[in-house]
């Protein structure tokens, strides 16, 4: 059973844009509950402090937010099965890890496509923003949260992730870029 919520996974670091999450979550859980769960490092108290600036608009809303910190990988595989949506508002990202776990639990991907995460522009299951403007973000999570539309998206992301990311696949992928990289000349 998924709990109403969205999920951001990211240690406590400006590029990650959590303000940008968090403004998302709130515009829509003005008006539906919904919780939003953090989860990551946050050694110098990032998300508080910026929890603090928004205190009178989350008191608001119909949902909670819950800072998790650090996760052991099990419950963190849990969390992303648990939520219905994982948001990615990172300015930069050099792959991508938390579509690939996203997509394994059947869980998808709202993303600003920037750095690693353009490689996922194609895949199913993932949602990628064309602006870091928060209205398309808000109004892609509204999209996706509709009932019919979730299952698609979320048995369309798993088979994804299944077609795309197999460690078979992901294996074979590294072996190809190191035999690609030894028969350059130098």
């Amino acid at each position: 059973h998924r709990r109403k919520a969205i999920l951001f996974v990211a240690r406590g670091d400006l590029r990650k844009n959590f303000e940008l999450a968090l403004c998302v979550w709130i515009s829509v859980a003005r008006v539906t509950d919904l919780n939003f769960y953090v989860a990551g490092p946050d050694p110098d108290k990032l998300y508080e402090k910026i929890l603090r600036k928004y205190s009178n608009e989350v008191r608001k809303c119909k949902g909670s937010v819950f800072i998790l910190g650090v996760l052991s990988k099990i419950e963190l595989q849990k969390l992303y099965a648990s939520v219905m949506v994982t948001i990615i508002t990172s300015s930069y990202e050099s792959f991508g890890l938390t579509v690939v776990e996203s997509l394994r639990a059947g869980t998808p991907v709202i993303s600003s496509g920037l750095g690693g995460l353009k490689d996922f522009e194609t895949i199913h299951g993932v949602f990628t923003v064309k602006s870091q403007d928060i209205l398309e973000y808000v109004n892609l999570l509204n999209l996706i949260l509709e009932p019919n539309n979730w299952q698609t998206a979320s048995t369309a992301g798993r088979n994804a992730f299944l077609s795309h990311f197999t460690s078979k696949m992901m294996a074979q992928k590294y072996l190809e870029a190191i035999a690609e990289r030894v028969s350059l000349p130098s």
